[in-house]
């Protein structure tokens, strides 16, 4: 009990399913649809976890670290802190009982995250989560700011210490971070993506690590590279980051200085590049909320580029039911680029048989157009509605279409896909 006893677009993503199209036609499937290339679950060093009724949604049961009977307890699947959040991490030892511990420095967003998760879970348990295992699972009794927390167990000194090392972040070194190292000049952006996936095969973390953020930046000239950089690499990057916490805390801190950079209204990069690119990682991070504030300061502070963005943010936008301001960006017209679309993937499907990419793009083209008349009206635009409505089953006389049409008139807002 004691870490918590108080020590301290043009609208409706009509472009997208041209974009994925392309991507898979020159041979890259590189698009972001994470569940379609999920990955097996890897192991994080630490996470905390609020304690739920066994058989809650989104919970799981995982097993006490000291449990000789198989004892296990009910927890959330979505951690209040993990490994990412960890300033620093160093090998101390309990004044009492002089067991070895870990003690934790955290980040200005885990500080945030944990004093905001204590007040809001006064008198509940939170489980602490090492290895996927649970160490303790103490209540709250106050809320906790500072910054500052202890893992205590029942684990010798050598695993503390081995513990602290995992949780340590990358140190600087010269005054540069990992994001220093460079390839020999003319080296390709996709050969160190490949030399990435092999490091952190083999273990070599760090150096998996300085690869990624390098190809991140680089990648942005090579042509081809474009769907594989916001899609296949950033799934790699993350996988890299749960079993080696520094490179998640890189991740968030590249989609946060990118944040920053869109901000700025006087930014030397395309603002589309860059809002695609946040997107792209609060997408894989399961962060879409960030991707929802961003996209509000910019309708309220540079439509132009929000406009642009609409496309990208969309599906986190209805995520988070703004549907009102999806509003203002869709229009009836949109459908035409919507079936423009479906007509050129058509062609290509039957261009290419072998690429099977005739389910993807049917899919796509019902979701579209589902999602653009649900959204009229959502808008009390119900008369567009069915004029898109028509247009759509005029395109393609499909019973699933018709379904998700008609779940669509009334209301409905599909899922976003992919």
């Amino acid at each position: 009990g004691r870490l918590l006893a108080g020590e301290q677009k043009t609208g409706v993503s009509a472009w997208s399913g041209v974009v994925v199209l392309f991507f898979v036609v020159v041979g890259m499937l590189a698009f972001t649809w994470p569940n379609a290339m999920a990955q097996p679950k890897q192991v994080v060093p630490f996470e905390l976890r609020r304690v739920v009724e066994q058989g809650a949604p989104d919970s799981e049961l995982l097993p006490f670290a000291d449990s000789k009977g198989g004892r296990r307890l009910s927890v959330a699947k979505a951690a209040i802190l993990d490994s990412s959040h960890v300033a620093e991490a160093k090998l101390t030892e309990d004044p009492v009982s002089q067991r070895p511990t870990v003690s934790l420095r955290l980040t200005k967003e885990g500080a945030e995250n944990f004093s905001k998760a204590t007040d809001e879970n006064i008198g509940r348990q939170i489980a602490i989560v090492v290895s996927g295992k649970i160490l303790s699972a103490p209540s709250v009794r106050d809320r906790i700011s500072g910054g500052e927390l202890v893992i205590s167990g029942n684990f010798s000194r050598e695993e503390a210490a081995e513990l602290a090392k995992k949780l340590q972040p990358a140190r600087k070194e010269n005054g540069k971070d990992s994001g220093a190292w460079s390839p020999p000049e003319g080296t390709l952006p996709s050969a160190v993506f490949r030399m990435a996936q092999q490091d952190r095969a083999a273990g070599r973390y760090e150096e998996a690590l300085q690869k990624h953020f390098w190809y991140h930046r680089a990648s942005r000239e090579e042509v081809g590279q474009g769907g594989v950089r916001l899609s296949f690499a950033l799934s790699d990057w993350l996988q890299l980051g749960q079993v080696y916490p520094p490179a998640l805390a890189k991740l968030k801190e590249v989609r946060d200085q990118t944040g920053e950079a869109l901000r700025k209204m006087d930014r030397a990069e395309d603002p589309f590049t860059l809002f695609h690119e946040y997107a792209s990682i609060n997408q894989m991070l399961n962060n879409d909320s960030k991707t929802v504030d961003l996209f509000v300061w910019l309708d309220a502070n540079d439509p132009d580029v929000a406009r642009k963005a609409y496309g990208v943010a969309e599906p986190a936008l209805i995520k988070s039911k703004e549907f009102k301001l999806c509003g203002k960006y869709v229009k009836a017209g949109d459908i035409d680029q919507i079936i423009a679309n479906r007509q050129m993937n058509e062609k290509i499907a039957t261009e290419n048989p072998k690429m099977h990419i005739r389910p993807f793009a049917e899919r796509k083209f019902r979701n579209s157009a589902a999602t653009l008349v649900s959204l009229l009206v959502k808008n009390d635009e119900e008369a567009q509605g069915r004029q898109v409505a028509e247009k759509a089953l005029a395109a393609w006389n499909d019973p699933e279409l018709k379904a998700s049409i008609d779940a669509a008139l009334r209301g409905q807002v599909p899922e976003p896909w992919p």
